[in-house]
């Protein structure tokens, strides 16, 4: 990954862009791209999780399995979308409700607005509906 966190100033201006490796999510992907460039702005690529304990083996080991998992999948997007040298980005996995980690980004970073494909909100309509009454910045659905 091209950025951590702990790199950017805390002042720094972000957009957030919500992940599920999903085709529509990597859609927003560019459009949130395409936005960091034009405002010249830090991109937080966020994935979240759930980590429901399995049947069989360790929840640890599923955490660890998940997120190798998703890196793998962040390497292959990284390469193909976010090869510009000028683009600072970062990417985080975080276990957890969508919403929940959205809006814990909110309160920890300066967030300019978020980007979404619109597709999520027919995956969850209620997590969707939970993410709206909390936000407090512009939400980019992408059509």
């Amino acid at each position: 990954m091209k950025t951590h966190t702990e790199n950017i100033p805390l002042t720094s201006r972000r957009i957030l862009c919500a992940v599920d490796f999903s085709e529509s999510s990597l859609h927003a992907l560019r459009w949130a791209v395409s936005l960091a460039r034009q405002f010249d702005e830090h991109l937080t690529i966020l994935y979240t999780y759930r980590l429901i304990k399995p049947t069989q083996g360790h929840a640890l080991e599923m955490k660890k399995k998940i997120e190798e998992d998703s890196l793998q999948h962040f390497r292959v997007l990284e390469k193909e979308y976010l090869a510009d040298p000028l683009l600072s980005y970062d990417f985080q996995m975080e276990i957890g409700f969508m919403a929940d980690r959205i809006t814990d980004q909110l309160r920890h970073n300066h967030i300019s607005f978020l980007v979404m494909d619109k597709n999520m909100h027919a995956v969850n309509k209620e997590m969707f509906d939970d993410l709206l009454g909390r936000l407090s910045i512009p939400l980019v659905l992408v059509p």
